[in-house]
C-alpha cells in the first residue's frame, strides 16, 4: 500500500518529527510504502496548507493518509469529516 503519512503540531516552537519518526515506523512494521510526508504548523481549529495541497494534488497516486490520531487534521469534527470526503472521493 502506497502512503502519504501526516503531522500536524499547533505551535511554531515544537516540531512534528517525534509523530513522523513514529507514523514511519508503524508502516515499516505493516510493509506500507511512505510515499510522501507532510507535516503542518497550524491551529486546530483549521486544516493545514499542506495538507489541503494533498487534497488538490493530482499527481502521485496513494492508497490511505497514515496520520496518529484524527485531531492531528482538525479539533473540528465537521472539518475531520469534509477532509475524509475528500479522500474518499479521490479513492484515497
Amino acid at each position: 500500500m502506497r502512503v502519504a503519512i501526516y503531522g500536524r503540531v499547533n505551535s511554531a516552537d515544537l516540531t512534528a518529527d517525534d509523530q513522523m519518526k513514529k507514523l514511519i515506523i508503524f508502516c515499516q512494521n505493516r510493509a506500507y510504502e511512505v510515499v510522501e510526508e507532510i507535516a503542518d504548523c497550524c491551529s486546530g481549529s483549521a486544516i493545514g496548507s499542506n495538507l489541503k495541497g494533498l487534497l488538490h494534488e493530482h499527481g502521485q497516486k496513494i492508497d490511505a493518509v497514515v496520520l496518529r490520531d484524527l485531531s492531528r487534521i482538525s479539533r473540528n469534527t465537521m472539518k475531520c469529516l469534509e477532509v475524509i470526503r475528500e479522500l474518499k472521493t479521490k479513492g484515497i
